[in-house]
């Protein structure tokens, strides 16, 4: 009896004991031979592109020259600048400067004024038509033979044929580099000997200069120096006369309207060649009777517009059957009137996009029209698309699309829409909620020939 009393105590002394171990283990962790090494980063710098435009004051000392208004020099003797055929005049030199730490490219551009005749009246001719600019290199003293000066196109393309980049320009080393960082020039117009009469009595002003800077395939990278091989020049527009300095230039420019700008494009055919979008604006726009879109499909992304700010658009063409990119692509607030937009046909050149795209904000369209084969026509990625009218049409056997709706919504208030040619289907949800996000109130639709309508 006591040895069975001895055997129960030792018992429960042991499993005491192993309770008191598991608890004392709660909250503990197992421990294995461990070790680790770090190393910081070195800093993230980015570099600074910055471009500089001086000229010489009275003293001869180099100023800035941004702001600035430039005189044509006169002859010894002469008294005023008379432009008749064959006249050559040039501008004091000018001085392109590199201030940042980033290689670069750059090319000047003339921009036109505003003609005026005798009565100061606007002329429906410019005499920009029949002056040739040339550009020298250095300070003219002697006029030289123009046979052997080179226009501002050729002489900013000597680039294209040496490097191979499609937006050419003239390089220039960062400030405080062995290379060069600085070019003075001297740009003279001439005027051609066969002008017409109808340029006699005419006034040029507001003639601009401007140069436009970018980045130049010098720098490597971990791998190559190619990755800025297709940088393109920008474009800041602050008023009015920015932007039309900027739908004068050659086209190789992506135009970016600032938020406080409050500007208009009119009666304008302009036709990007930039990688990317063609007009991006943060203000206020608003496009009457005019053509805007890319001409490059080397990749995705040319749109035509994008808008962040508030866009009206009226009696225009937007985008291109060529273009690789929406027509219009919405982050503000849009309204498109009686205009023609279009996007290439789906996977044309591996291109594919919508017509109209909103991404957030709302569009509104009044009496639009497409017909084409490109991916779908409305896109609703966020925000809300509103349709009052107009007449759409889908009808390539790789379009997808009329509606498609991810985060956005669409109100069809009325309008004419036609697709065709596969069985893909009229719209689509991505969360399959085509009744939530597609609300119709009015319209005709018609699927394969036969009449649509939500189910």
């Amino acid at each position: 009896m006591k040895k069975s009393k001895a055997t129960k105590r030792t018992l429960l002394l042991s499993v005491l004991a192993m309770l008191l171990c598991m608890v004392m283990l709660v909250g503990t962790t197992f421990a294995w031979f461990t070790d680790s090494a770090s190393t910081a980063v070195n800093t993230i710098q980015a570099g600074t592109l910055d471009i500089a435009l001086e000229m010489k004051d009275a003293s001869g000392n180099w100023v800035t020259a941004e702001g600035q208004t430039l005189s044509f020099k006169k002859a010894e003797g002469s008294e005023e600048i008379l432009w008749e055929p064959g006249a050559t005049y040039a501008l004091p030199a000018i001085k392109i400067v590199n201030k940042g730490n980033l290689w670069l490219k750059y090319k000047v551009e003339i921009a036109e004024g505003i003609t005026k005749n005798a009565s100061n009246g606007e002329s429906n001719v410019s005499l920009l038509n029949v002056i040739d600019f040339y550009v020298i290199e250095g300070e003219v003293e002697e006029m030289p033979a123009l046979g052997d000066a080179k226009t501002l196109a050729e002489y900013f393309a000597q680039s294209e044929a040496t490097d191979g980049n499609p937006h050419p320009g003239t390089p220039l080393a960062p400030s405080g580099s062995d290379g060069s960082s600085s070019k003075l020039l001297t740009i003279v117009g001439h005027m051609q000997e066969d002008a017409g009469n109808e340029y006699q009595g005419l006034k040029l002003d507001s003639v601009a200069i401007t140069v436009l800077a970018t980045q130049h395939t010098e720098e490597y990278d971990s791998f190559n120096n190619t990755y800025d091989a297709n940088a393109v020049y920008s474009v800041s527009v602050k008023n009015q006369d920015d932007l039309d300095n900027a739908l004068n230039s050659d086209g190789a420019v992506k135009i970016t309207i600032e938020k406080d700008a409050e500007v208009a494009i009119n009666n304008v055919d302009f036709v990007g060649k930039n990688a990317g979008t063609t007009v991006a604006n943060y203000g206020t726009l608003t496009v009457s009777g005019s053509t805007v879109y890319s001409t490059d499909a080397e990749a995705q992304g040319r749109h035509a517009i994008t808008n962040y700010g508030t866009l009206t658009v009226e009696n225009s063409t937007l985008g291109s059957p060529q273009s690789r990119g929406n027509a219009i692509r919405n982050f503000g607030t849009a309204t498109i009137k009686n205009s023609t937009l279009t996007c290439c046909d789906n996977y044309l050149n591996g291109g594919f996009a919508y017509v109209f795209a909103n991404s957030a904000g709302t569009m509104t369209i009044d009496d639009c029209n497409y017909t084409g084969k490109a991916n779908g026509v409305f896109a609703a990625d966020g925000g809300n698309i509103i349709i009052n009218s107009g007449t759409y049409k889908l009808t390539g056997d790789k379009s997808f699309y009329m509606f498609y709706m991810a985060e956005g919504t669409i109100t069809v208030n009325g309008g004419t829409f036609e697709k065709s040619g596969n069985t893909y289907g009229m719209a689509y949800a991505t969360d399959g909620s085509i009744n939530d996000q597609l609300t119709i109130n009015g319209g005709t639709f018609t699927y394969n020939g036969a009449e649509w309508g939500l189910s």
